[in-house]
């Protein structure tokens, strides 16, 4: 029985068998490993990769972008504040605002959003006069306390914050405005 010579092996490969034929096919792979590993990865394959995932991510946030709504909130007040018998002043002190976001969640512009984003709006009518009162009470009646001793101070910058007088004075607003997606040549914005 004779075997079929290959022309393709090296000459002293031919009647050696298939175990030389493995070792030079394993010597030939792990000698293109080496070169495979030397040789640079193209970068442009990776830039592809990168570019294809940022057109991804923009694609998704283009698509959700009109859902999204930015909401502005402010709480503001004026203040008649008497700081004695005769000693009335009209005071505005610094509105709390606030700022966040929203989704619209329903055709008919119902919007989901965090509750601390509208807080200051739908806080305790006697919280935000407290807050205001007090803040007005340091402008106005603060000078003209400071010259008294800090007990008496105390005493008296109490007595002025709890005067239903001073309470009935604050007058409170409140603002809350919703700022929709812009959409070129169109102004968006619902107030309430």
């Amino acid at each position: 029985m004779q075997r079929a010579e290959n022309p393709r092996l090296p000459t002293t490969a031919r009647g050696g068998g298939s175990c030389f034929r493995r070792a030079w096919l394993l010597g030939f792979a792990a000698f293109l490993l080496i070169v495979a590993q030397a040789l640079p990865i193209p970068a442009p394959a990776g830039e592809r990769r990168v570019e294809r995932e940022k057109n991804v991510v923009e694609a998704r946030i283009l698509r959700v972008k009109p859902a999204v709504v930015r909401i502005f909130t402010e709480v503001s007040a004026k203040v008649t504040i008497r700081c004695a018998k005769n000693d009335a002043h009209v005071v505005a002190p610094e509105p709390d605002r606030g700022s966040g976001t929203g989704f619209i969640i329903h055709p008919d512009g119902w919007v989901a959003t965090n509750g601390h984003v509208v807080k200051p709006v739908y806080d305790s009518d006697a919280e935000n006069v407290a807050n205001f009162l007090k803040a007005a009470a340091d402008r106005a009646c603060g000078p003209g306390l400071a010259q008294l001793p800090k007990p008496e101070r105390t005493t008296r910058m109490r007595a002025i914050l709890q005067d239903p007088e001073n309470q009935k004075g604050v007058t409170l607003t409140k603002k809350l405005l919703v700022d929709l997606p812009h959409k070129p040549g169109t102004e968006n914005a619902a107030k309430s």
